[in-house]
């Protein structure tokens, strides 16, 4: 970029450049995805000009070195690529000034134009793809694992697959010539804005730090710190949390350039023409005290040999190693016969010591690895121990206990296959995979089976199985564990975990139902057996009066199937019945009035009011008597009006014999009530031909059971005897009148 003339060494890579470079790459801007513009190349003490190369105009662009080729770009609007004997290769033209410095990974060159492009080359000049962005792109693309990132002056940082297919942007708040750092899954780049930027790489913000001015200058991140610099005049250094450690102010001069970071040492350039290094205030030793360990066992190994860049020390009996060193970053090796990192080789690791340091170091059996897992029953328990099976053998090859949580390890040795299990559910054993390393798990989750389950019926006092009820389990101490609806084949509860258990039912018209405690063992099919709910009694409410709504102490009479149940007189015209469930005949009679009759549907549980009017019986004699002296007023009309036209017709025609007329019945008249038990008759034989016809389908469909079946036809053909029983009374008393 054009503000990122950093170090004075960028001139002599481009101009002053040794031939034993050329197997040491620099594929881009800062050297890596940190930025951190250091190489362990050797470099000579003297150097001369071996040859220049001449563009068209300004080169701005930092140059990428890989395989023995120089990248680079100039505002001729063109990218060069030259051996290393500066002889030009090919040359490729843009629509504009090329300021972004090119990244060469995996046999691609990516790069930015001021025509607002990223392009990506093959490493022979031809183009692959470009991406256009909505303003200049002079920031130096970042290319980490499949991924393009870089900024645009259009606000936006950009993240692109390797075949140029955005995968997501982020808008900031003004232009983003900072060429962005990508470290271990985080992204940092600076904005004019004013803000420096850490996103993941899913272009989701984790955190952002303001400074005074803009950030042009593209960031460094070096064990775990931030640096960069701003237009305020202050280089920055944040922890990767973006928690500000420390900053330098260099005067009333901007910082655009990009730091570099090397041995605990920041360089950097400054708008006063200076270029900066920032180091620790005074140089001290430091100890560092390494403690070798066996990684399973957790116990010190005596003997180990620690090694730091030249200095090494072997550990004591008590597992530790003291060295002492200066501030900076080692690489520090450790080894010991017959162990290793858990991987096969030797421990290896990279430090950055800055205070006195206490680092623990696991060591792993060589020939041994581990089994690692969490193993539960399916009731969310633990088991108190947990068998390793080595080869298929019937007998344990190891034991352990798991902790609360159910973790466990196993250290076992290589070369053989193993399953694990919990003594008595061996049929449920599980072949598992080993880890090398507590660090990366292979983890076994282990699932063993104890569940059991219960089943049952529900029926009603007479065995008619009862469908829709619910029936609920409830542990020991009343915990509700879950809740069925009974059909008509019963219930079943299944995942019921070994323990002492209760069944509830309730349904509605029935007592609610509570079984006595029983046990459930691992993987049992406990059978309950029936269980019979209670009907609940229905309250009945009849009330007793006159047409004119006087209420009657009558005398009121249940019925069941035409059997008397209950008697009771209606005080001050009211009396109530507590019955159970069924279709029940109300009778109401006193002296004086003619007795009524009615039928009703008693529910348990419910609460049936019925109303019955009496009518007088001396008001209904009058009635009739009125009748009957009008029927005989009608005849006598009638007979005499027929013996006068008789008489006349006998005068004038005295000769004349008339035909002799066989005696007329007279015609049968039914009484309204007899009418009505007659219809009354009719509907109950009806009902009756219906269930002998659909018998089949009903019980099929569990509307019914055979015992209901009987039952009914038995209370219809009961209720056509009675009906039948009326009709003759009433034809006796004269209900048929003639």
């Amino acid at each position: 970029m054009k503000n990122k003339k950093i170090f004075c060494f960028l001139f002599f890579i481009l101009f002053l450049l040794p031939i034993v470079l050329s197997s040491d790459d620099w594929p881009m801007f800062g050297h890596d995805p940190q930025h951190t513009g250091y190489t362990d190349c050797e470099m000579p003490d003297e150097m001369e000009l071996l040859w220049k190369y001449k563009t068209s105009s300004h080169v701005d662009s930092s140059p990428a070195v890989v395989d023995g080729k120089i990248y680079f770009g100039s505002e001729d609007n063109y990218l060069y690529c030259l051996d290393t004997n500066g002889d030009l290769l090919w040359k490729y033209e843009t629509g504009n000034y090329v300021d972004s410095s090119p990244a060469v990974v995996n046999g691609k060159v990516y790069f930015g134009s001021r025509d607002s492009y990223l392009y990506c080359l093959d490493t022979y000049g031809n183009l692959l793809w470009r991406y256009e962005t909505a303003n200049y792109v002079d920031s130096s693309p970042a290319v980490v694992n499949g991924k393009v990132y870089f900024g645009s002056n259009d606000g936006y940082l950009y993240c692109l697959d390797t075949h140029g297919k955005l995968l997501w942007k982020y808008k900031t708040g003004n232009c983003v010539f900072s060429s962005p750092a990508v470290v271990n899954g985080k992204v940092y780049f600076g904005s004019d804005d004013n803000y420096l930027y850490c996103l993941d790489t899913h272009g989701k913000l984790l955190w952002k730090y303001k400074t005074g001015s803009s950030v042009d200058s593209s960031s460094t991140v070096v064990n775990g710190k931030v640096y960069f610099g701003s237009r305020d005049t202050y280089l920055y250094c944040l922890d990767t949390h973006g928690k500000l450690l420390w900053k330098y102010e260099t005067g009333r001069y901007f910082i655009a350039s990009s730091p570099a970071v090397v041995n605990g040492k920041v360089y950097f350039g400054c708008g006063d023409g200076c270029l900066y290094c920032l180091g620790p205030k005074e140089q001290e030793v430091i100890q560092a005290t390494f403690t070798v360990l066996d990684a399973f066992e957790n116990t010190p190994i005596d003997g180990a040999q620690v090694k730091v860049e030249s200095l090494e020390k072997t550990t004591d009996s008590q597992g530790k190693a003291v060295l002492s060193l200066e501030p900076g970053t080692y690489n520090v090796r450790v080894e010991k016969e017959n162990h290793d990192d858990g991987t096969g080789a030797g421990y290896v690791e990279t430090i950055t010591l800055g205070a006195d340091t206490e680092k623990i170091v696991k060591l792993y059996k060589k020939d041994y690895d581990l089994i690692i897992g969490t193993i539960h029953f399916d009731d969310n328990t633990v088991p108190y121990q947990v068998v390793a099976y080595q080869d298929g053998k019937a007998s344990p090859y190891q034991t352990t206990s798991p902790d609360i949580n159910g973790n466990f390890t196993m250290e076992v040795e290589t070369g053989h296959t193993y399953e694990v299990g919990v003594v008595g559910y061996e049929d449920q054993k599980v072949r598992v995979v080993l880890s090398q390393t507590l660090d990366s798990p292979k983890t076994n989750p282990i699932t063993i089976n104890i569940s059991g389950s219960v089943f049952g019926v529900v029926s009603e006092e007479l065995g008619k199985v009862v469908v829709g009820a619910t029936v609920k389990l409830y542990t020991q101490e009343d915990t509700l564990v879950t809740s069925v609806t009974s059909s008509n084949k019963g219930f079943t509860i299944d995942n019921v975990a070994p323990g002492n258990y209760c069944i509830e039912v309730e349904m509605e018209g029935y007592e609610k139902f509570r079984s006595s405690l029983f046990t459930v063992k691992p993987k049992e099919r406990y059978n309950i057996g029936t269980l019979e709910l209670k009907a609940q009694k229905g309250v009945l409410n009849v009330t007793v009066q006159d047409k004119d709504e006087n209420k009657l102490n009558a005398e009121v009479t249940i019925k069941f199937n035409n059997e008397v149940v209950e008697k009771k007189t209606a005080e001050n015209g009211e009396v109530s019945f507590q019955l159970n469930g069924g279709k029940y005949t109300i009778e109401a009679s006193l002296e004086g009035y003619k007795t009524e009759t009615v039928e009703t549907d008693v529910f348990g549980g419910k609460t049936v009011t019925k109303s019955i009017i009496l009518l007088s019986s001396q008001s209904n004699t009058f009635v009739y008597l009125g009748i009957f002296a009008a029927i005989v007023i009608c005849v006598f009309a009638v007979y005499y009006i027929t013996k006068k036209k008789s008489e006349k017709e006998v005068i004038e025609e005295p000769t004349k014999k008339k035909p002799e007329e066989k005696p007329k019945l007279p015609k049968e008249e039914s009484s309204p009530k007899l009418q009505k038990l007659l219809q009354e008759r009719d509907e109950w034989r009806a009902k009756l031909e219906y269930l002998k016809n659909n018998k089949d389908e009903l019980i099929k469909e569990g509307a019914m059971s055979e015992e209901y079946y009987q039952q009914r036809s038995e209370e219809i053909i009961n209720k056509l005897v009675d009906i039948e029983d009326k009709i003759i009374q009433e034809k006796i008393k004269g209900g048929k009148k003639k």
